[in-house]
């Protein structure tokens, strides 16, 4: 995770609780965040379209020291962010740590969207983070691996090569821990605030309140 720490749930939690439960997370990954909306009491619903990575997630869950009342408030659904629907609306819909921007095809975020906006209960809301990773980049691969993060025994590090026309770079990571190591790729689009604010515009969204540190930004956005 890049420069990772978990001060972005405080964020999540406080906006849960602004607008009331329940909660919906897209592309909900390995449970980081579903988790600790969900030990803090939020009702909250994990979406992701990896079986992988949600067994990781409900394995996490049911070794939580609070089970089994964490499993009641912390469900996962497998689904594809784009094209999903619950018969559940949902007072916050997010998607967190710049997952929205892994859809690079055209048209694909704002279907993810839309698809957020046809699920919020009245008066709900709709949450990002995104980051311009090509920001002082430059076409190509980047020279040096960067180290990103270090903890619990696994580190990550990875390189980024840039198409600054198509605003995508191919994101290659290498996971080490204690005698395995995994390499894999993903593409990433990157935002800044402006095409984020387009993006929201097109799904029919309007941004209430936007937050940017360095070449990450937060939004929420509204119907």
């Amino acid at each position: 995770m890049l420069h990772r720490s978990d001060q972005d749930l405080a964020f999540w939690l406080a906006t849960a609780h602004r607008v009331g439960g329940p909660v919906l997370e897209l592309a909900c990954g390995t449970g980081r965040l579903t988790l600790g909306l969900a030990t803090a009491g939020v009702p909250i619903v994990g979406l992701d379209n990896d079986p992988v990575m949600l067994a990781a997630a409900m394995r996490r869950r049911d070794g939580l020291p609070a089970a089994p009342a964490v499993p009641a408030v912390a469900l996962f659904v497998a689904a594809d962010m784009r094209r999903f629907a619950l018969a559940r609306r949902f007072g916050l819909v997010f998607v967190g740590y710049n997952s929205l921007q892994l859809l690079c095809g055209p048209g694909d975020m704002v279907r993810c969207l839309d698809q957020a906006r046809r699920h919020l209960a009245p008066g709900g809301l709709i949450g990002l983070e995104v980051t311009d990773f090509q920001v002082g980049g430059a076409d190509g691969a980047s020279d040096e691996p960067m180290v990103l993060a270090e903890a619990e025994g696994i580190r990550l590090s990875g390189t980024l090569a840039h198409d600054l026309q198509a605003r995508t770079s191919l994101y290659r990571r290498h996971f080490e821990g204690e005698g395995w190591a995994v390499d894999d790729q993903i593409r990433v689009r990157s935002l800044d605030a402006a095409e984020l604010k387009s993006v929201v515009a097109q799904a029919g969204l309007r941004l209430v309140w936007t937050w940017a540190a360095g070449t990450m930004v937060r939004a929420v956005a509204e119907q």
